[in-house]
């Protein structure tokens, strides 16, 4: 048996910038996820977006699926500019413990870019809607040396 992708390796909410320490409610509003933003420290090339269900979807009545969508900020701190990586579709029904993923472009992200995920398109539903989940995304490292850095800068 094969498995293959041995060399991803994972962000989730839990190691973003805040450490975010509760889910995301699948109704929350559209807007950039608190617990959806990293600052990247040494150079990677992202594959993959996704979220993870921590509490299973049920939109009871379907009115709009929500919709998670990634960024690459290209200026530290600021959305000016910001190139769109992916998207994931918060998609009904989806069980507990599921990962939804989309496989992107290969996106090389430099020291000091930071890797946004936010909520584009709320999900809404008629009754009582149900889902919590966090966002991740899976990357390669780059190996780099610190001359071609610029954002690198010897400490005293």
């Amino acid at each position: 048996m094969s498995y293959g992708e041995h060399d991803f390796k994972v962000l989730h909410g839990g190691e973003a910038n805040s450490g975010y320490p509760t889910d995301i409610a699948l109704e929350a509003a559209a807007a950039d996820i608190t617990g959806g933003l990293w600052d990247v420290h040494t150079p990677m090339i992202i594959k993959r977006v996704g979220i993870l269900v921590r509490v299973a979807f049920d939109y009871n009545v379907l009115t709009a699926e929500g919709v998670v969508t990634f960024f690459r900020r290209i200026t530290y701190g600021s959305n000016t500019g910001r190139v769109t990586l992916g998207t994931v579709r918060l998609i009904d029904a989806t069980a507990l413990g599921r990962i939804l993923y989309r496989d992107i472009n290969d996106t090389f992200a430099n020291v000091g870019d930071q890797i946004v995920a936010a909520i584009t398109t709320a999900a809404t539903g008629g009754g009582a809607i149900a889902g919590d989940f966090l966002p991740l995304f899976y990357y390669e490292n780059v190996p780099e040396t610190v001359a071609n850095q610029t954002r690198w800068v010897l400490g005293t």
